[in-house]
């Protein structure tokens, strides 16, 4: 009985960080897929928008649990044929992502893992992305649809829904949406930029996005001691000038990937933000729906900046205007008198 007891204790968080890693492995790995085909530009964010919107199927939307071993089984089938069309390519994404996050939140409720584990993970699979394959991707699918469909099981949720949220506006949730919109907006564009632009080698492109996500993993370990209000206004103020930089200076490779490190220190202070939320639990609770919203909007936003001009350069304008928002919001949610509160936010 101890043996099963201490085998199910490290099933669980192996099982999350597994599909951490899978999550980034995929949604960077698509990205670089893309960047490397002839695909124009406005296929970058369209990817990255399709990716997302798996996390969006699972938290605020809600489906019958049941549905989600489904859809990761789908879109592994779908991976397997996307080799033949870029309709199939969409849906083993779509479909996959949605598995994968459902998988990933349900392992967590039977476990505790850090949140540098997590992002560990996530690195790791980043620097695995250009390995990426349709097999590999039909692999996440298989994997997602095993593990939820076990989690679901163990929990009697078999006829139950997903854990979704009700969305309320509050300041400190429309503040994580932004925050969320201005690095979604540029991101995406990094891998394509590493292989149209700067000729940077295949192997190495895992590595240059995980490097942005270093900093973003560091940021919160070294500045935490610090008054978040401060950490978080200068914070978002030195990812809007580091954007301004990329935007100014795109083609130099050395500006803009050193500004996407430097960026990192400023997008993880929104550690800061969930302080902030945390004595009140009605809204730190619906922050992760925010957070996806925000991941669509900004997926979107770059989206239809590349309908109307075929250049990545707007986008980090837009992102940086999305900073320097986000910090100027900041500037009121953390005054002395404490974040302010509309109405239905209790």
């Amino acid at each position: 009985m101890a043996n099963d007891r201490h085998h199910r204790l490290l099933l669980w968080p192996t099982a999350y960080l597994l599909l951490s890693a899978f999550s980034g492995l995929l949604e960077v790995g698509v990205l670089i897929h893309v960047a490397r085909s002839d695909m124009p530009l406005v296929a970058v964010p369209l990817a990255a928008v399709t990716y997302q919107c798996g996390a969006l199927l699972c938290n605020p939307i809600r489906l019958p649990s049941f549905l989600y071993p489904f859809l990761a089984c789908l879109g592994a089938l779908a991976g397997a044929l996307s080799g033949s069309s870029i309709a199939w390519g969409l849906l083993a994404v779509i479909g996959v992502s949605a598995g994968l996050q459902y998988a990933r939140e349900r392992t967590k409720h039977y476990c505790q893992v850090s949140t540098l584990a997590k992002r560990v993970a996530r690195i790791a699979g980043f620097l695995l992305a250009p390995m990426l394959t349709t097999w590999l991707v039909s692999a996440a699918g298989l994997a997602s649809a095993a593990i939820a469909t076990v989690a679901i099981t163990s929990s009697g949720m078999r006829g139950g829904r997903a854990g979704g949220s009700r969305m309320h506006l509050h300041p400190i949730s429309i503040t994580m949406a932004i925050h969320q919109v201005h690095y979604f907006l540029y991101a995406c564009f990094i891998p394509w930029l590493c292989w149209r632009v700067y000729d940077i080698p295949l192997a190495a492109m895992g590595g240059v996005f995980a490097v942005g996500w270093c900093s973003y993993s560091l940021g919160p370990q070294l500045l935490r001691r610090l008054p978040n209000k401060w950490v978080f206004i200068v914070g978002h103020l030195l990812v809007g000038a580091s954007l301004c930089a990329m935007c100014l200076w795109i083609e130099h490779r050395l500006v803009v990937l050193t500004a996407w490190f430097i960026s990192g220190f400023g997008g993880g202070t929104v550690y800061c933000l969930r302080h902030l939320a945390h004595p009140l639990p009605s809204v730190s609770q619906e922050l992760d729906a925010w957070e996806n919203v925000g991941h669509v909007v900004g997926g979107v936003g770059g989206l239809v900046i590349c309908l109307l001009v075929a250049t990545p350069r707007p986008v980090f304008a837009a992102a940086a205007v999305a900073a320097f928002v986000t910090a100027s919001i900041g500037v009121q949610l953390f005054g002395s008198g404490g974040p302010p509160s509309w109405s239905n936010d209790e």
